[in-house]
């Protein structure tokens, strides 16, 4: 019985939507959040390893990819509305994510996103975000 207390704090856990504050200055003085799940993750995935007829994507390509798709779908502004919108797609005349992430975001900026994306995946903690956060800015 000693571990239910656990198994129920996990899937608690598993509901909870997580969302991550990040600041990215060169964008905007007001904060941005980074909320994605395991669900929207997987789907993300999916999305990333789709082709175009039967050859094989590169795993580079995939990464790039899914890269991309979580920069864009998991960032939202402090009205907690996604950034990355139709109407952004439709100004910069391009529907691919991978595009637009490199017309658009920094290599600083990704980093942050990905940093926090994990954040909210489990990987890493929150505390680490913050510090990895700091030394990007000086």
């Amino acid at each position: 019985m000693a571990n239910q207390s656990l198994i129920e704090k996990l899937l608690k856990r598993q509901e909870e939507e997580v969302k991550v504050e990040v600041e990215l200055k060169g964008l905007a003085d007001t904060p941005f959040y980074v909320k994605l799940d395991k669900a929207l993750y997987k789907e993300l995935e999916k999305e990333a390893s789709q082709t175009q007829g039967e050859k094989e994507l590169p795993h580079s390509v995939y990464v790039e990819r899914l890269d991309a798709l979580v920069v864009v779908r998991s960032l939202h502004d402090h009205n907690e509305n996604p950034v990355f919108t139709g109407e952004l797609y439709e100004a910069l005349g391009t529907w691919d994510a991978t595009e637009i992430v490199k017309k658009v975001v920094t290599l600083a900026e990704e980093l942050v996103i990905h940093q926090a994306a994990k954040e909210c995946l489990g990987f890493i903690r929150l505390d680490k975000v913050k510090k990895e956060n700091d030394a990007l800015k000086n």
